[in-house]
């Protein structure tokens, strides 16, 4: 599949994912707990984006400040952290 396609299809279910979680945030009626769960929801994909995707880039952008076994190893440490969070 080419990057025009996939973009277009990561594209539309973003919109379909958004479309039904509007749609359930106004049928609920504790929205209270909506938000709470909404809150908790997105400070973990967030959490899991940083640790698994953000911190091994960041430890390969200070290649020249640690070195490359040390790196490696964080990067490991770092990954299986996070399958446990």
């Amino acid at each position: 599949m080419d990057k025009v396609k996939l973009g277009l299809l990561t594209t539309l279910l973003l919109g379909i994912f958004i479309l039904i979680g509007a749609i359930l945030a106004f049928l609920v009626k504790k929205k209270e707990k909506v938000v709470d769960f909404s809150l908790g929801l997105a400070l973990g994909v967030i959490t899991m984006l940083i640790v698994t995707d953000l911190s091994p880039e960041i430890i390969e952008n200070l290649g020249g400040k640690v070195s490359g076994s040390v790196s490696a190893k964080t990067t490991c440490l770092i990954k299986n952290i996070s399958l446990y969070l």
